[in-house]
Order: structure tokens, then sequence, then C-alpha cells
């Protein structure tokens, strides 16, 4: 719930930031606050999974259907980051609908495996509950086409760093740049592995570790705000008029 609740706070502030967005920027901003948002509410659906079985709560047709709601839920994620990348770049809002094809199947091919490899009951593991067995090859399949696009958009984002200069926006690009390709890395390792242990510390300690690096990358510790405010003062001791989630 830890890793939820981090990407629900960052949108929250990307939020929060949208009343003062101009036009122009208004496209980036939304596509960065369906990232996040996306992956919260995805991220969500497997805390709470975990905690009703751990309760021994687990309704098979009530799991099922969650998963299948939740599905979409990676794709809006995939649409965000990808399209608030190629917009960053581009400056053409119609990026839009080419990123939005590339989420569509990888939303059609997560559904496929679930399909394949629904188990017909809820599996209880150690550490995770699902509604999701066997699915064979489609398992690599669905989770290739995810997370080459996703950690390609992450890596993007990262080269951003070559446009700012900024201390305050360094230190974030840097830190969430950092923070998200491992937990892509690991998850990806992690869901193609298995469930078992290795699962376990490849996707929940990673992604507790990306949680307070995404908390600090947003909200840094005072002393250290300060530090970045004020080497910002000496470069440039005007505000930046313009809205950036970096």
């Amino acid at each position: 719930m830890l890793i939820a609740t981090s990407f629900m706070l960052v949108g929250w502030k990307v939020w929060r930031s949208l009343a003062s967005v101009s036009a122009t920027s208004r496209p980036a901003a939304q596509a960065f606050l369906a990232w996040w948002l996306g992956l919260g509410i995805y991220v969500t659906h497997l805390a709470l999974f975990s905690l009703m079985a751990s309760f021994g709560l687990t309704p098979y047709a009530l799991f099922l259907a969650v998963r299948v709601a939740a599905i979409p839920m990676l794709g809006i994620a995939l649409w965000g980051i990808m399209t608030y990348v190629a917009f960053t770049y581009t400056g053409n809002p119609r990026v839009a609908i080419a990123t939005a094809i590339i989420a569509s199947l990888s939303i059609l091919i997560f559904l496929v495996e679930l399909s394949l490899g629904a188990a017909g009951r809820v599996l209880v593991g150690p550490y995770t509950a699902t509604v999701l067995g066997d699915a064979g090859t489609w398992t690599l399949v669905a989770n290739t086409f995810y997370a080459v696009p996703l950690l390609s958009s992450i890596i993007a984002y990262g080269l951003l760093l070559r446009k700012v200069t900024l201390a305050a926006q360094r230190f974030r690009i840097g830190l969430v740049t950092t923070a998200m390709s491992l937990w892509v890395i690991a998850g990806f390792i992690g869901e193609t592995a298995g469930r078992g242990y290795a699962s376990f510390v490849l996707v929940t300690v990673v992604g507790v570790a990306t949680s307070a690096a995404l908390l600090m990358a947003f909200r840094p510790p005072a002393r250290l705000a300060r530090w970045l405010a004020a080497r910002d003062a000496a470069r440039d001791p005007l505000p930046a008029a313009a809205w950036s989630p970096r």
C-alpha cells in the first residue's frame, strides 16, 4: 500500500498544479497526471488483494472482476508517460493518438494473458494473491510488450536532464528516473520469474525503496530543499513562470 500511496501523492501534487498550467503545457500536465494515477490505482488493487487474502477473504468472482477492471489502469499509466515524454520533445499533441494505440495493444495483451491463465480460483502465496495462473509464454509477451516502451519512456524522461539547468529539477529528474527504472526492471524480472521469495524482494522491497525515492524527489527534506533553492536562486533570482513537473 505504501507504493500505491507514493504514486497517488505524486499524482495529487501534479493535479494541484493544473490550475497554473498554460494552455500549451496542459496536455503534458494531464498525461503526467494519468501516469501517476494509473500506476497508483493499479498497485492499490494488488495491495487490496493481499490484504483481503491475509484475512481469508478470497471470493474468486470479485478478485477476477477487479483484476479485469484494473488492467486498463496499466494502459492509462503507459499512455501517460509515453505521451508526456513525446509531447515534451515534440510539442505535438497528436502524439497522444500513437501512444494510445500502443497502450491499447498492451491492455489487450494483458487481457489475453488473463483469459489464458485464469486459475479458476484465487491463488494465495506467502506474499501475494492473484487470479492469474500459468499463461505460458503469454506472460513473457505481455510483460515485455509493456516493459519495453515503459522503460524507454522513463529513460527518455531522464534525458530531459540535458534540457534543464535548475538544481531542483535536475535532482527530481535524476532521482525519479533512477528509482522508476530499477522498479520496472525488478518488476519485470519478478513477474516473469514467478511469485516466490525472489519475486517478493524484487517487486515489493524494491517498490518500497522506490516509494521513498519518489517522496524525496517531489517533497525533499527541508534542509535539502533549502540547499536546492539556494543553488537555483544563485543561478536565477526570478522564479520560473511555466509549470514543470520535473
